[in-house]
């Protein structure tokens, strides 16, 4: 009767995992209609290189990417990024994020202001520097 309910624990859990990441496709619980991915490299400044719609897997990892810019206790000051990602949400709202990304350094950072960032892991530079690229 024990292993019965422990197996029922396990799927519940297993379920609420995926309930939980399932959500990934929404920023401040409005659902993301798209994403676009603008350059800011000089020469080519304000064009955009990759347009996204919410249902894709792509999404889903820009989402959790900027899903973890939170507020810090100190600002920080760089160069122009290299990227802007653009949101357009379900509700007609756009939030915007800056992007710098070092794939050959393997590291990266986005931010939502001068207050608002976070570091990119160098899987997540990886991956990220493939969807833009692609």
């Amino acid at each position: 009767m024990r292993d019965f309910h422990q197996k029922h624990f396990f799927v519940l859990m297993i379920f609420l995992l995926l309930v939980v990441t399932g959500c990934s496709t929404s920023l401040n619980g409005i659902k993301v209609d798209q994403v676009k991915v603008y350059i800011n490299i000089e020469s080519e400044a304000n064009t955009m290189v990759k347009e996204i719609t919410g249902e894709k897997d792509e999404a889903g990892v820009l989402i959790k990417l900027v899903q973890q810019v939170k507020e810090q206790d100190k600002n920080i000051d760089l160069p122009p990024s290299d990227y802007q990602l653009v949101f357009s949400l379900e509700n007609g709202e756009t939030l915007t994020y800056s992007l710098w990304l070092d794939p050959e350094q393997g590291r990266g950072i986005v931010m939502g202001d001068t207050s608002h960032f976070a570091g990119i892991s160098s899987s997540d530079v990886e991956r990220v520097a493939s969807i833009i690229n692609d």
